[in-house]
Order: C-alpha cells, then structure tokens, then sequence
C-alpha cells in the first residue's frame, strides 16, 4: 500500500497521507481502553475450558465500552480538527484529511477488538487477515482503479478511500465474529470486573507503547516537514517487514501463553517462549541482513525522491531487529497477568521515547527522529526482557538452551 501511494503522489502528499494514518491508527487503538489484550488473555483461558457464554460477555462488555469512548473521541477530533492540524503540528494541509479520517476512529476500534477476539479462540488467520491485511488490500485495489479512469490522485482521496476500507472492514468482522455458531447462546457478564481491572494497565501500556513506537513521527509532525515525513515513514514501514516473524508468532503464541497460565502449566510456558524466541531469530536474522544490504534498492521502490532514506533505514532495522530478538515479552507479561509490570515498562520507555525525541528531532531532523524510535523501542524490549526474568525466571533471549 504504502509502494502504490508514494509512486502516484508527491513526497508531500505521501507525509500528509502517512501522518493522517498513524494518527487514526494511534487513536482507534488508544479507544479500545486496552481491552484488546485483554481479550486474547481472558478468551484464550475461557477458549481452553469451552466457557463460550464468558467469551460472548467479554467481547460485548469491551466493545461496548470502545464504542461509546470512541464515539466521543471522534467527535471532538472531527470538530477540533483544524485547531489539531494548526496549533499542534503547524500543518493547515493537515485540516480535511483529519476531518475525513476522524469518522472512521470507531469503526477502527471495532475492527482491533474483534481481529483480538479471534486471535483470543486461536482463529489467527481471521485475526491477521483484519488486523494487517483487510485494509490496505482495500486500499489498493480502490486507488489502482481509480488511476484507470484518471492519471492523478488526490490527498483527499487516498484518506476517503482509506476511511471507507475501514468502515466495510468494521462491519464484515463483527458480522463474522457474531455469527458464529458457539456464540448463540447465553451470555456471561460475571467476569466484566476482573476484565476491567486486566484492561486499565494494559490501556496505559498501549498508550506508552505509541508513543515509543511513533514518538519519532509525531513529533517529527512538529518539527519535519511532509518531505521528511514520508521518507521517515517509508523507511520505518520497511524496517516493521523486519519484524513480521515477531508479529506472526505472537498471533499463534499469546492464546498458548494464556491457555499455559489459566493450567498451571510453567514448564510449558518457559518451553513455548524459548521456542519461539528460536524460531524467530532464526528466520529474522537473514531478513535482517538482506534488508540492509539492498536497503538502496529498496526505498528506491517507493521513489528516487525516498533514496535518501537509505540511512534512516539502517538505523531504524536495528532498533526493529533487537525488537525482535527478544522475544513475544510484551504479550507473555500481559498473557501471565503481569500486566502492570508492562505497564511500567512501557511508561518508563515512553517518557524517555518523548525526552529523546523532544531533544534530537529538534537538532538532527528526521536522523533524530529514526535515532528515537530505535533507541525508545530497544530500551523497552530490553527491560520487559529483564522483568520477564525476574517474574517468571527464564530469559526468552536463551534460544540455545536445551
């Protein structure tokens, strides 16, 4: 998606476009109160033991929830829209693509809800299909059809066809999910207090996570300007391709983590994660070097004007890399009821992902912007590595252990 959007848009427009999206993303995820991990905790427990009556009162309780906050969040970005765009990150291009993506935040809620609800039952290939396939697969065929009928494309377009993806997306995933056969029975509200106390660090943790995960482009927002932006962004969607093992691994791995946990299970548990950590360092070490070695070629792909990204890449894979290397340590705490240990990880990698970025963006640019991303997102897997050890007594990094 992102290839199709900078070869048929200028740089700026591609920075206009990439910054509109993230904040949607940001937002739509920061609405589901955190209900998103605690789905996949408490569904992959009550999964093992066929409680489908608690299942249906946990999705119904977090999503309406969602709903209503997001709701209200939406309207207030739709209507602050223009003050947002001029006052905070001093873009007035910004205004319309923000009121038109602003529309589609609970919807995206929605959507996050119900693709963790199906990772929750072991369903993974719903779950991935929502969650990272579904709408830029949208995306792509609306705008390649539309550049069949005319040879340029607008800004306002982009947004609108991504907005639309997201409201069709939302409405075919909760018609899936409700329609299951083991859902047509009664509904069990009796864990809805236990879910919210899982919820309220596991919202805080999403929060900080954000931030050490786009700290360098909203705050590059500020200072960068669409140019850099989108060289930015290119450069860190490539470098997240470093962590697709990671992502494919925790969809399979945190309802096992759950399940091992809800049993009692420890030695499971330390075998499942070491096993995983193997496994994913074995596939994303060559993915790794591959990358850096055409990462010319690579950003070349999105346009001659992006090549000279080829730096920011580099730094930003090695951040991605050690990322990965770690190991599933964010979703194995929160999966063993850990979740307020994440919660002060992340809020301690947060506020120094704000403190970096605050001090380097402003001096180095875009290279600071990348420098914060990669040092905040290593910082934060190194500790929650470390907390793993202290708490449950392994190490997922000890891939060579028998």
């Amino acid at each position: 998606m992102s290839m199709v959007i900078t070869n048929n848009v200028s740089v700026e427009d591609a920075g206009v476009f990439f910054l509109t999206i993230t904040i949607c993303y940001s937002i739509s995820t920061l609405c589901t109160l955190g209900f998103t991990n605690a789905f996949v905790r408490f569904m992959g427990g009550f999964y093992v033991e066929s409680d489908w009556s608690a299942i249906k009162g946990v999705f119904f309780y977090g999503l309406k929830c969602s709903v209503m906050f997001s709701l209200v969040i939406a309207f207030v970005i739709a209507f602050f829209s223009n003050e947002i765009s001029n006052n905070i990150f001093n873009k007035n291009e910004l205004t319309t693509p923000l009121l038109l993506v602003s529309f589609a935040i609970p919807f995206y809620a929605v959507i996050q809800l119900v693709s963790f609800s199906f990772q929750g039952i072991q369903k993974q290939h719903f779950s991935v299909f929502l969650s990272n396939i579904a709408i830029p697969l949208f995306v792509i065929i609306c705008i390649s059809t539309l550049l069949l009928y005319s040879k340029k494309i607008y800004i306002t377009n982009m947004v609108f066809i991504y907005a639309l993806a997201i409201i069709i997306t939302s409405i075919l995933s909760y018609v899936k999910w409700i329609n299951q056969k083991e859902l047509k029975g009664t509904t069990n509200y009796s864990h809805t207090k236990s879910l919210k106390e899982s919820a309220k660090p596991l919202w805080t943790m999403m929060l900080m996570s954000m931030l050490v995960q786009y700290s360098g482009l909203f705050i590059g927002g500020v200072y960068l300007t669409f140019n850099e932006l989108a060289i930015f962004s290119a450069a860190q969607r490539v470098s997240m391709l470093a962590s697709f093992v990671l992502v494919s691994i925790n969809f399979v791995a945190a309802p096992l983590f759950a399940a091992s946990y809800k049993l009692n299970q420890p030695e499971e548990l330390e075998k499942t994660s070491i096993f995983c950590s193997r496994l994913i360092f074995i596939i994303a070490t060559p993915v790794l070097v591959l990358t850096l070695y055409f990462s010319d070629s690579i950003m070349n792909t999105f346009g001659s004007d992006y090549k000279e990204g080829t730096n920011i890449l580099a730094i930003l894979l090695i951040g991605q890399y050690i990322n990965v290397i770690t190991g599933t340590v964010g979703f194995l705490l929160n999966m063993t009821g850990h979740e307020r240990d994440m919660r002060n990880v992340v809020f301690i990698s947060g506020v120094f992902a704000v403190l970096l970025g605050a001090i380097l963006i402003p001096i180095y640019g875009v290279l600071g912007a990348a420098l914060t991303t990669s040092i905040s997102l290593s910082t934060q897997n190194i500790l929650a590595m470390l907390m793993i050890k202290k708490r449950l007594g392994f190490l997922t990094l000890n891939i060579f252990k028998r």
